[in-house]
């Protein structure tokens, strides 16, 4: 089967009576690689994962038309496990999550074998509440962020991008944010939390992280 476009109206997504949550990742997670999954205009409501595992496009129809909202704690919005995935052009919004590590995007690369060209651009990415908040996390994993808001207001962790290496014998890791407004706050006590509108680190000390900002705007309180 050649790869398409798939275009997805969310108000036609699930019949009466039906979860349309489960429907809307069955068709992003049914993808074959170099689909490109269109999400039109409106809102909808995820309470768990969405898992993108092959190398596809996920689009929708600006950041401000097209809303993927989460309030269940301790999930990723998005959890990419594939080389050369892009999402663009939606807005994701993350609100009430009280314990857990809240994520907007993940991209969940595999140990000594790191993911590569992952695009995140033109997305708006709003946190709010308790628990851990990460809008992008790149862990073993490479790619560009560019024109993308972050707004992260946390009790206790907000990390408007984090890139981490995980292990020992991987090539070196590099993420480009471009063009871009991150600000992240946090109401925590001294010691009890911490707000980082960038965060590169190595656990093991050994590989490369290279975490690159241009252009853009960042604030941290």
């Amino acid at each position: 089967v050649a790869a398409q476009s798939v275009y997805l109206f969310f108000h036609e997504i699930g019949g009466k009576g039906q979860p349309r949550y489960p429907l809307f990742c069955a068709e992003v997670e049914g993808s074959i690689i170099g689909d490109t999954v269109v999400l039109r205009s409106g809102s909808q409501t995820v309470t768990g994962s969405i898992y993108v595992s092959k190398s596809i496009n996920i689009v929708g129809m600006g950041k401000d038309r097209t809303i993927i909202s989460c309030s269940t704690p301790g999930k990723s919005v998005f959890n990419v496990t594939s080389d050369n995935v892009s999402i663009r052009n939606l807005g994701i919004n993350y609100t009430g999550a009280d314990s857990g590590t809240n994520i907007g995007i993940l991209v969940n690369g595999t140990a000594a074998s790191i993911f590569t060209n992952i695009t995140i651009e033109d997305v708006s990415i709003s946190m709010t509440g308790a628990g851990a908040s990460y809008g992008i996390l790149f862990s073993d994993a490479s790619g560009t962020v560019g024109n993308t808001g972050i707004r992260i207001n946390s009790s206790t962790y907000a990390i408007g991008v984090r890139v981490i290496a995980a292990a020992t014998t991987e090539s070196p890791i590099t993420v480009n944010v471009y063009d871009s407004s991150i600000e992240t706050t946090t109401s925590a006590a001294a010691g009890s939390g911490a707000s980082y509108a960038l965060y590169s680190q190595d656990n093991l000390s050994t590989q490369a992280v290279n975490a690159n900002i241009y252009n853009s705007t960042i604030k941290a309180v």
